[in-house]
């Protein structure tokens, strides 16, 4: 249980090479003891790992030296069940941790919005504690992005159904994408039924 030192650290890293894979996944869980001395590099390397119970564990490692950008992209990666639970339990938790810039943010909303066929059952709870963890004033800002991050920024924001986002969100009702204008139909929906319920309040 003693500390890595930077010889040790890089031995292990070597030890990402091996054909087995225990000795990977067993080199990337002494790693995350110390995240802060691996190399960026590595991280990618390993998040590409042949094998899903070592991408999980990457994911861990990304976490934990909070590379919000690398994990991301995992996001879509439906068919290795165990990198893509890492994946909804972590980048939450990680994005909350610590301020992002424009750039991992795009990252985070490319991933989202590139979910075939939107979130499913077992992702929304995910997606909506990334909603929280971003800020809904932040991802507002994203709805002027080219296509697929504008289209997860909408994804993150049907979980805010505040006036201020739905009169954001109505605004799309003309975009070239379909769930988009979806999304734009039922912000205008509950703005004119909030409208209409205020009508009928009595004075």
């Amino acid at each position: 249980r003693r500390d890595l030192s930077d010889a040790d650290t890089h031995r292990i890293e070597a030890l990402l090479l091996d054909t087995e894979t225990e000795i990977r996944r067993l080199a990337l869980e002494t790693l995350a003891r110390r995240p802060d001395r691996v190399q960026e590099e590595t991280i990618r390397q390993a998040l590409q790992d042949p094998t899903d119970e070592v991408r999980a564990v990457a994911v861990e490692l990304a976490a934990r030296r909070g590379a919000v950008t690398q994990s991301a992209s995992l996001l879509v990666a439906r068919d290795w069940p165990r990198t893509h639970r890492a994946v909804l339990r972590l980048l939450p938790e990680t994005v909350s941790a610590a301020p992002i810039d424009d750039e991992a943010m795009r990252r985070v909303l490319e991933a989202v919005g590139d979910l075939d066929s939107g979130p499913q059952a077992n992702e929304r709870p995910a997606i909506a504690q990334l909603a929280l963890a971003m800020g809904s004033r932040r991802v507002l800002e994203a709805l002027s992005w080219p296509d697929v991050p504008r289209l997860g920024a909408i994804r993150l924001l049907s979980h805010d159904r505040s006036p201020v986002v739905l009169r954001e969100l109505a605004k799309h009702s003309s975009d070239p994408i379909d769930e988009i204008r979806e999304a734009a139909a039922a912000a205008i929906d509950e703005i004119l039924q909030a409208e209409s319920n205020r009508e009928h309040v009595p004075a």
